[in-house]
C-alpha cells in the first residue's frame, strides 16, 4: 500500500513539474480573472461611479474627518486592489480622492497606490505570458522590445501620462515588452504624478463646488479649479501626442 502511495506521488509531483509553465499560467489568469469577476458580482461596478461618489460625498468626508489615518489607510489599500485586478476604475476613484482628501494627500495616496497595485498586472505579464506574447506576435514582438528598451524609461512616462490610456494596459504593457522593474517603478511614479494631481483637483473642484450648494451641471463645470483641471488633461493628451510625432520624425 505504501509503495502504491508513493508511486502516485511521484507520478504527481512530475505531472506538476512537466505541466508547471502552463499551471503558472493557468494560476495567475485564475487569480486575475477572479479580481475581475468579484467586481462585477458584487455590484460594484454600480457604485464605483461619480453618481455614487457624489451622493455620498458629505458622509464620505465626515468619515474622514473623523479617522484621518484609517481613511487614509482604507483608501490607500482599497485603491491598490483596484489597480492590481485591472479594475476599470482608478480615474472615478481618484477624482474623488480628491473631494474627500487634502490635495497633497490625495496625491501622494494616488499616486503610491497605482505604482504598488500594478505590479501584480506588470509581473503576470512579464513572468507569465510574455512567451506566450512573443510567439503569437513573432518578431514584431523582438522589434517592439529592442524599440522600447531603448527609451523605456522616457516611454513609460510618456504612456503614463496619457489619460486615455487606461491604467491596466500600460501595467501589461510594461510586461510584455519586458521593461525592467526599477524602469517600471520610476517611469510608473514619474508620468503617472502629473495626471494624478490633475484628477486629484478635479475632484477637489468637484467637492468645492457641492459644498458651495451648487449641482454639478455644464455651467458649475466652469468653477476655475475644474477649468484647470480638464485643461491640463488637454495639455497632457496634446504634449504626449506632440512628442510622439517629433519623435517620429527623429527616427524617420
Amino acid at each position: 500500500m505504501s509503495e502504491t502511495r508513493k508511486s502516485v506521488s511521484e507520478a504527481l509531483l512530475l505531472w506538476f513539474y512537466r505541466n508547471r509553465g502552463w499551471l503558472k499560467k493557468t494560476a495567475t489568469a485564475l487569480l486575475l480573472i477572479s479580481g475581475l469577476a468579484a467586481y462585477f458580482l458584487s455590484g460594484l461596478q454600480e457604485k464605483l461611479t461619480l453618481d455614487f461618489f457624489v451622493e455620498h460625498l458629505e458622509r464620505l468626508q465626515d468619515f474622514t474627518r473623523a479617522h484621518p489615518v484609517k481613511s487614509g489607510l482604507l483608501y490607500f489599500a482599497f485603491l491598490t486592489l483596484v489597480t492590481a485586478f485591472n479594475v476599470p476604475a482608478v480615474a472615478v476613484i481618484t477624482i474623488t480622492s480628491g473631494a474627500i482628501f487634502p490635495v497633497w494627500q490625495a496625491g501622494l495616496y494616488s499616486s503610491l497606490g497605482p505604482t504598488l497595485g500594478g505590479l501584480l498586472p506588470y509581473w503576470a505579464a512579464r513572468y507569465t505570458f510574455r512567451d506566450s506574447f512573443s510567439r503569437i506576435a513573432g518578431t514584431r514582438a523582438q522589434t517592439l522590445e529592442g524599440a522600447f528598451r531603448k527609451n523605456a524609461l522616457l516611454y513609460m512616462m510618456v504612456l503614463r501620462l496619457l489619460p486615455i490610456m487606461p491604467v491596466w494596459l500600460v501595467n501589461i504593457i510594461a510586461g510584455l515588452l519586458n521593461v525592467r522593474l526599477k524602469t517600471y517603478v520610476i517611469g510608473t511614479a514619474i508620468g503617472g504624478l502629473p495626471c494624478t494631481l490633475v484628477w486629484v483637483i478635479l475632484g477637489d473642484g468637484i467637492g468645492q463646488t457641492l459644498k458651495d450648494g451648487q449641482s454639478i451641471t455644464p455651467s458649475a463645470l466652469l468653477e476655475p479649479k475644474i477649468v484647470a483641471a480638464l485643461t491640463g488633461l488637454s495639455l497632457l493628451a496634446l504634449g504626449a501626442a506632440f512628442f510622439r510625432h517629433f519623435r517620429g520624425r527623429r527616427i524617420g
